[in-house]
């Protein structure tokens, strides 16, 4: 059942915010999340966050799946950036299994007997503890969200976060981040993210190979990888060659004249060279941007509105 202590994020303080790293309305479309048409659709089972007071404020969701048809979902876990898990449920699917993915996934038949929870079930848990303002954080979230039909706008997705050497489509894989940038194994896999233990006899330190992934771990991982964002900034853990500043060769190539409203932070790190101001609100951004696009001349006015 959904629990509800300790459901909101600790004291500690980082110089990024989170809300920096929320994908945008045009990156949850390219990468393939539900937009709110599903809603419209005919005998649509999906399900959309809504405003609600003392929903938490973000959580990791990881999600196993077995295989039918398509993917079902079979076992639903949130955890909160203190670390503590606030939801996790084993869900019996609508159709008969036909692959537990008990490799990847940890579930066998034995996890599901005398389950009774269904989809629409953990549809209601999720709409209980999450509202639109909550900020969802997981890797590859759209394959969680597709299953379990959900509508949701605030994303963070570490996948995205860490964009892979040989640029999009290619995606890092968790193991990878976690071996790389958190020095530490997940998924049972050795510290050498890329040999899988062989079949044969299993030490103590091998039988995660046998019982899967672990929800909780990874939606831990996420949380770990997002913190180092917001400890070390926007261009942590990116390959140097994604690292130039499309908005700095704006500025040298002085074909307009470049001003940038925004917080402090996003102004330090993105536009330490533009003509810049500081603004308190989105309020006073728009204000200021609409005022600056009265001068002569061409320009470039940067501002950012982190409420929409």
């Amino acid at each position: 059942m959904p629990n509800r202590e300790s459901s909101q994020s600790g004291q500690q303080t980082f110089p990024y915010e989170p809300t920096m790293f929320l994908l945008s309305n045009d990156e949850l479309e390219e990468n393939g999340f539900p937009s709110p048409s599903c809603l419209a659709q005919p005998n649509s089972v999906y399900f959309d966050t809504k405003p609600m007071q003392g929903g938490l404020e973000m959580v990791a969701l990881d999600c196993e799946m077995c295989t039918n048809v398509e993917d079902e979902l079979t076992r639903c876990t949130l955890v909160n950036v203190d670390g503590v898990v606030v939801y996790d449920e084993y869900v019996k699917p609508e159709n008969p299994i036909i692959d537990y993915k008990t490799e990847y996934s940890g579930i066998t038949e034995q996890h599901l007997q005398g389950i009774k929870k269904r989809l629409c079930d953990v549809q209601k848990d999720l709409s209980s503890l999450i509202s639109t303002d909550t900020i969802i954080l997981g890797h590859v979230l759209h394959n969680y969200f597709l299953p379990l039909r959900m509508v949701h706008r605030k994303v963070i997705d570490t996948a995205i976060m860490f964009p892979h050497p040989n640029g999009s489509p290619s995606r890092s894989a968790l193991r990878v981040l976690a071996h790389q940038l958190l020095h530490k194994s997940v998924q049972g896999y050795k510290s050498d993210m890329y040999v899988k233990i062989p079949d044969g006899p299993l030490d103590a330190d091998d039988q995660a190979v046998v019982l899967g992934h672990s929800p909780i771990e990874d939606a831990h991982t996420c949380i770990e990888l997002l913190k180092l964002k917001m400890r070390y900034g926007p261009d942590f853990g990116v390959d140097k060659s994604f690292r130039q500043n499309v908005l700095e060769v704006i500025r040298k190539a002085k074909l307009f004249a470049p001003v940038a409203f925004d917080n402090q932070k996003v102004l330090d790190h993105w536009f330490p060279q533009w003509s810049r101001r500081a603004v308190a609100n989105d309020g006073q951004a728009f204000v200021e941007a609409q005022q600056s696009l009265q001068h002569s001349g061409k320009m470039l006015v940067w501002a950012q509105l982190h409420a929409l």
